[in-house]
Order: structure tokens, then C-alpha cells, then sequence
């Protein structure tokens, strides 16, 4: 028997028999992807490396860049507040709050995967501040937040309600009301690993004032994403991608996780849902987002999909036909 077909037959025993294909680089390099991804504060120069690929269209795209750098840092020049919330496991959490002197809603917002706070909700946010006030949640294991691992939603989901409590006594909600003596209407806002933490929370029974979601380009499940990165940004083949699945469950299970589907959460979701996606996405395919919509089981839902935009620039390549349909969607949420 030749030196090759040993070689293979070694490659796939060790993958069937459930471990992860050491005698495979596609798989050596997963492996510890997944790993850095899930329990590493501090991104590694190969997550960061793969995080540039993931984004090819936005990080090539350097005016879209330059500007929505430009709006971040103009955003953290705003008269913002610090504020922090105790999750549920006991992380103490922290949020930038740009408080509008007469709001017509609040929108806690929940930035993606390594992604800083304020570059994700660039340029949105001058949109937002017209009329809201913003509160820009730093996720778990990120930036000034505690917390030690990522959950890419399925920790998050909980982080949404112990922040919607939170700014609820913030603002003193129960008494407060607006010029027309309804209380503040809520919106938990996310995109691509946010919005998949607001939609999970969505699932869950929220707290009274949450009237809306707000999730752009998010994705269905952590192993659905992590399927497309490995097929389509990494190129391992599918034998190593089946392996490296049950990695990845045996991971999140360690954090104290469970794995679950924002498919499912919509099946549960009695809360107005708004969802956006560039269709010239390539990291989180716009196929997940209109899956999310069709299994919405809310009263009011709306999709917009965004031509000419890819992961996260919705807004940006398509400003007055997301803000017509942003605020269509506030219309019908506040009657």
C-alpha cells in the first residue's frame, strides 16, 4: 500500500472515530480558529488575519472605511456616558449611553464579533441620535466589559435582558413618561454577531417596554456560521467541517453555552422585528436573514435588503431607503 493511501486512511479514521483530523492543516488551523475565537479576549494574529478575510468587501472598500472610521471617532467624541450592568453569571458589563434631551425611544445596541462598539454603528448613529437615545453595549469579552468567553449570541441573549433591566432604572421608566404620556418605547438594536444576540433574546420572555428588534445581518446559528466560514472563507474540506462542528459544540458547551437558532427563536418571537442585509454580504449570507423573516412568527415584521452593500454597510450604501424603512417599521411598532 502506497505512502498517500495510508496517509488518507489515517486522515479520515481519526475524524470518523470523532477526533479532529491532527494529520490534516485544514483541520490544525480550524481547530485552534474556533478555540481563539470562543476563549481568547485578545485577538490572535491569525483570527485577525481571517477576520480581514471574512470582510474582503469592507476592508478593500476604503472610502466605505475611511468614513465609517471617521464616524466612530467623531461618535466617541460625544457627551457619553458610562454605564454598566451585572449579567446573570456576575460579568460586569459596560455601555457608552448618548442621552437625547426629549427621546421618542431608547435603542440598546449590540455591536459584532471583535468588532469595536463604535465603528458598528457607523454612520447609523448620527441617523439614530436624531431622534433616540443610544446606548452602545461593549459585548462580553470585549473592550471594558468582564466576562471570559464569546457565545456568538447564545451567552449574549441574557447580557439583552440584564441591559434592558438596567437602563429601565436608568431612566427611571416606570414613572417617566413622553410628551404625549406613553412611556419610552424600547428597541434592542444588533448586527451580524449582535444581531444575533438580540434575535436569540428574542426567543426568551423579554422585559415589559421591549417594542421592538433591530437586527442587521445576522446569522442563524453559531455552527451555521461557522459552516459557511469553513466552506466558503477557509476552505476546508467536509469531512474536517463535520469534525470540527463537534469541536466547536464541545466548546460552547464549556462556556456554560448551549447551542441555539435564531430559526427557532423566531418561532417563539411575539416581538415587531425589523430586519436588514446587504445583499453583496460575504461573510454572513443574506439567505440566513430572509430565513430569520420567514420563520418570524411577530405581529409586525419588515425586511429590507440592501443592493450594492456587503456584511455591516447596509445602512451605508442605502441610507434613505434603510431610514425610510427604520422608521416605517417605528411607526408601526408605536402606533
Amino acid at each position: 500500500m502506497s505512502n498517500t493511501k495510508i496517509e488518507n486512511i489515517l486522515k479520515y479514521t481519526a475524524i470518523a472515530t470523532g477526533g479532529i483530523g491532527l494529520t490534516s492543516f485544514a483541520a490544525l488551523k480550524t481547530h485552534r480558529l474556533i478555540r481563539e475565537a470562543i476563549f481568547s479576549r485578545n485577538e490572535p494574529k491569525e483570527v485577525f488575519a481571517v477576520r480581514n478575510r471574512m470582510h474582503e468587501k469592507v476592508v478593500k472598500s476604503s472610502v466605505v472605511e475611511q468614513e465609517r472610521l471617521s464616524s466612530g471617532e467623531e461618535l466617541q467624541k460625544k457627551d457619553l456616558q458610562t454605564v454598566s450592568c451585572t449579567a446573570g453569571d456576575g460579568a460586569v458589563l459596560v455601555g457608552h449611553y448618548l442621552k437625547h434631551p426629549l427621546p421618542k425611544r431608547l435603542i440598546i445596541a449590540f455591536h459584532g464579533w471583535r468588532s469595536p462598539w463604535y465603528r458598528d454603528f457607523s454612520p447609523i448613529w448620527e441617523f439614530w441620535q436624531e431622534s433616540c437615545s443610544v446606548v452602545f453595549v461593549e459585548q462580553r469579552a470585549h473592550g471594558e466589559s468582564g466576562g471570559e468567553y464569546l457565545g456568538y449570541g447564545t451567552l449574549e441573549r441574557f447580557d439583552a435582558i440584564s441591559w434592558t433591566e438596567k437602563m429601565k432604572e436608568v431612566l427611571d421608566w416606570e414613572n417617566t413618561r413622553r410628551p404625549d404620556g406613553t412611556r419610552l418605547p424600547i428597541y434592542l438594536a444588533g448586527t451580524s454577531m449582535g444581531a444575533a444576540t438580540v434575535l436569540l433574546a428574542a426567543g426568551l420572555s423579554l422585559p415589559e417596554g421591549v417594542t421592538g428588534i433591530l437586527a442587521d445581518c445576522g446569522f442563524t446559528s453559531m455552527e451555521a456560521i461557522w459552516e459557511e466560514v469553513m466552506r466558503n472563507t477557509l476552505k476546508v474540506p467536509k469531512p474536517v467541517r463535520k469534525a470540527e462542528l463537534r469541536y466547536l459544540r464541545h466548546c460552547i458547551k464549556k462556556t456554560g453555552g448551549k447551542l441555539c437558532s435564531t430559526l427557532d427563536a423566531m418561532d417563539k418571537c411575539r416581538t415587531p422585528v425589523f430586519f436588514a442585509h446587504g445583499m453583496e454580504d460575504d461573510f454572513v449570507p443574506p439567505f440566513m436573514t430572509e430565513q430569520n423573516f420567514a420563520r418570524c412568527k411577530a405581529p409586525i415584521k419588515r425586511l429590507y435588503l440592501g443592493p450594492n452593500a456587503g456584511h455591516g454597510a447596509c445602512f451605508y450604501h442605502n441610507r434613505e431607503a434603510y431610514r425610510r424603512e427604520e422608521e416605517a417599521f417605528f411607526r408601526e411598532c408605536e402606533g
